[in-house]
C-alpha cells in the first residue's frame, strides 16, 4: 500500500487498474448546485419526501434550513459542488463503488493530522453519476463505467462557510487526498 507525502495511505474503493479517478473540481457558492429546487435535493429521500419533517431535522441536526428555490435560509453556510471525472481506460465495462460517502467527500485534517469527514457536519444535496447501477445493486451506489469512457460524478453539499477558506480541507477521492485550499 502506498501513501502521500502526509503518510496517508491509498486506499482505493476501485479495484482495478484500468479505472482511473482524476484530480476532483470543488466549486463554492451561494447559488443552489445545478440550479435545484429544495424538492429535488437527494436528502428528502431518506425522509419519504416529507420536505417539513426533513426541514426541522436539519435546523435541529446542523443549524441549517433551505428556502423553496433550494437557496440557504440560514447564514453561515455555503454550498459546495464536488465534480470527479472516473475514466475506463480498459476495454471491458468494469464497476466502481460511486456514492458520494464513498467516492467523493469533503475531509478537514486537524494539527494532529486526524481526519474527519465535513459531512458529519452537513449534508448531501445532489448526487449524480453518469453511468448506469449495477442491477444487483439495491443501495444505488455501484455504477458500471463503460470500457474505454469518462464518467461524470458530481456531489454536493451545504456545508459551514468557514470550511470554504480553510487550507486543512481536501476532498478524499476512492481514499486519496486533494487540497482545495492550498
Amino acid at each position: 500500500m502506498s501513501s502521500d507525502k502526509y503518510g496517508n495511505p491509498h486506499v482505493s474503493l476501485i479495484d482495478c487498474d484500468s479505472v482511473v479517478v482524476h484530480a476532483p473540481t470543488v466549486v463554492f457558492g451561494n447559488e443552489p448546485p445545478l440550479g435545484r429546487a429544495k424538492s429535488e435535493f437527494a436528502y428528502l429521500s431518506g425522509f419519504g419526501g416529507d420536505s417539513s419533517y426533513a426541514d426541522k431535522w436539519l435546523k435541529q441536526r446542523f443549524g441549517m434550513a433551505f428556502n423553496d428555490d433550494g437557496t440557504l435560509a440560514t447564514d453561515g453556510f455555503t454550498f459546495a459542488t464536488i465534480t470527479v471525472d472516473v475514466e475506463n481506460t480498459g476495454g471491458a465495462n468494469e464497476d466502481f463503488v460511486g456514492g458520494c460517502e464513498n467516492l467523493a467527500t469533503l475531509v478537514v485534517i486537524s494539527d494532529e493530522g486526524s481526519v474527519s469527514r465535513i459531512s458529519r457536519t452537513s449534508y448531501e444535496l445532489v448526487e449524480e453519476v453518469a453511468a448506469p447501477s449495477r442491477a444487483d445493486d439495491y443501495v444505488g451506489s455501484i455504477y458500471s463505467a463503460p470500457a474505454n469512457s469518462h464518467v461524470n460524478c458530481i456531489f454536493a453539499y451545504a456545508i459551514p462557510s468557514h470550511f470554504a477558506t480553510d487550507e486543512n480541507v481536501y476532498v478524499m477521492v476512492s481514499g486519496k487526498l486533494f487540497p482545495i485550499n492550498a
